[in-house]
């Protein structure tokens, strides 16, 4: 079996993917010619939390078919597994009060000698220390005016992402339309008095939205309407599976997985997350008027609501 996907404890609601690969005795070209489904046709996913010892509590994932209308293996059942959001949210919530430590799924199936586990350690949500929960604007318009921030994560968390998410709304033929773009961060983060810091300054907060932006549309006025910054951590399967968007094997050519009688890979990650942020007038200044973003027609004024004509 093949596994794939991340498991955040607080959501509301997580997805994995569970399919099935075959090498056959006369090679994985003969094998591709098989009218075999890369999905299971019968499987029992389980979710145990466990601090490897006693099973606290034990659940069984829902399976929910992926429309694939084009495409390799166009036509087979491409299924996926959800798990509750009850269940999730009442459970993993008390995770400081709860003895247990790790999250432990299992595939089973009349199609497998073995059951393909994962265990993972899970973790307590990352809290923001600066920006404060008071503050709700950011001071980003120049190289020398910084903001850095402070975050307190999660013990043992291997893993550690900032990113930010841009929304704004754009003209197109008369039309205004709501958007939006967004861009993860893993360094430069530093670690100090238990702490994770990173220092983002103006220019490079805005060349990233002049980098996402420029194309097509760099022409259309646009407003601003909110800024989101969030804090990732996760284990570090989380981040071997962010590396396989783009690397599927390490150096001595194993494929990354950390899946036992299977591969593929499960990580698990909390976030914590700012929104409804806005710019400074100095940094909206910045971005409406200064050199790197000022090609990009951002506007002060209201140019009208979502969906209609201005």
């Amino acid at each position: 079996p093949v596994l794939y996907g991340m498991i955040d404890p607080f959501a509301e609601t997580n997805q994995i993917r569970i399919s099935r690969v075959f090498f056959g005795a006369n090679g994985i070209n003969n094998s591709l010619l098989s009218n075999d489904s890369i999905s299971f046709s019968s499987v029992d996913v389980i979710l145990e939390l466990t601090d490897l010892n006693y099973i606290y509590y034990s659940m069984e994932l829902e399976a929910w078919l992926i429309e694939k209308d084009s495409g390799l293996f166009s036509n087979e059942p491409y299924i996926a597994y959800e798990l509750s959001a009850i269940p999730m949210n009442r459970f993993f919530s008390s995770v400081s009060q709860e003895g247990f430590t790790h999250l432990k799924l299992q595939v089973v199936s009349d199609d497998l000698k073995e059951p393909a586990v994962v265990i993972e350690k899970v973790f307590k949500q990352p809290k923001i220390i600066q920006p404060s929960r008071y503050e709700t604007q950011l001071r980003l318009y120049s190289t020398s005016k910084r903001s850095t921030l402070i975050w307190d994560p999660p013990e043992d968390a291997g893993y550690h992402e900032v990113s930010f998410e841009v929304c704004y709304n754009e003209l197109v033929d008369g039309i205004v339309i709501s958007k939006m773009i967004q861009w993860s961060l893993t360094s430069p983060i530093l670690s100090l008095d238990n702490t994770k810091q990173m220092v983002i300054d103006g220019d490079r907060f805005m060349r990233r939205i002049s980098i996402k932006l420029s194309g097509q549309h760099s022409q259309n006025i646009k407003k601003l309407t909110s800024v989101t910054l969030e804090v990732l951590s996760g284990s570090e399967s989380a981040k071997d599976y962010f590396k396989s968007y783009s690397i599927a094997a390490d150096h001595n050519g194993q494929p990354i997985s950390n899946v036992i009688n299977g591969l593929g890979v499960i990580g698990v990650y909390t976030k914590a997350s700012m929104t409804d942020l806005e710019l400074t007038a100095r940094a909206l200044d910045s971005l409406v008027s200064g050199q790197i973003t000022r090609h990009l027609r951002f506007v002060k004024y209201d140019i009208g609501g979502v969906g209609g004509e201005v």
